[in-house]
């Protein structure tokens, strides 16, 4: 069951990946259904006092680029990697992003 939810996931990053940027969307909800993805979790182990390094097995911010390639095609910002190479938690992505402050264009 676990791995056809996943799989599920996976099939709608990837459209969400596909689609048109006028459709993207950047929740909070979005960023952590990414990070659960990136660490091959159950979306609800992920909340905003999540610890990247060490969640689902990965290394933060070794094995942060494909996440981090994925927010920033999703949320249509660059997060630079003396960035990133700063996040502890998943609120830091949040955050840094402003998802809160984005508008759909």
């Amino acid at each position: 069951m676990q791995k056809r939810i996943a799989l599920l996931l996976g099939v709608v990053v990837l459209l969400g990946l596909f689609a048109s940027p006028a459709l993207a969307d950047c929740t909070t909800t979005d960023i952590y259904n990414a990070v659960a993805q990136w660490a091959g979790v159950p979306c609800y182990q992920v909340t905003g006092d999540t610890p990247l390094d060490g969640l689902g097995g990965r290394y933060w911010p070794e094995d942060a680029p494909p996440l981090i390639n994925q927010i920033e095609q999703m949320c249509e910002c660059t997060i630079p990697p003396d960035v990133y190479d700063t996040f502890e938690k998943v609120d830091d992505i949040d955050e840094w992003v402003g998802v809160d402050d984005l508008e759909k264009t």
